[in-house]
């Protein structure tokens, strides 16, 4: 593993607003040319926008 991300505290509140993006890669690190991969991270982009709203990106 890169690294290690820990949530201490679940805010009620602000649960609907969290995303996770695979696609956001330390500088230097590039995702691999497989297709299923490449539509996957599109994908997800994709439907962080339509869940959280075009704002918050």
């Amino acid at each position: 593993p890169v690294g290690v991300c820990i949530s201490k505290q679940t805010s009620l509140k602000h649960f609907e607003q969290s995303a996770f993006s695979p696609a956001d890669l330390a500088p230097g690190i590039e995702p691999s040319p497989d297709k299923t991969l490449q539509g996957r991270l599109f994908a997800y982009t994709v439907t962080h926008r339509h869940r959280l709203g075009t704002n918050s990106l």
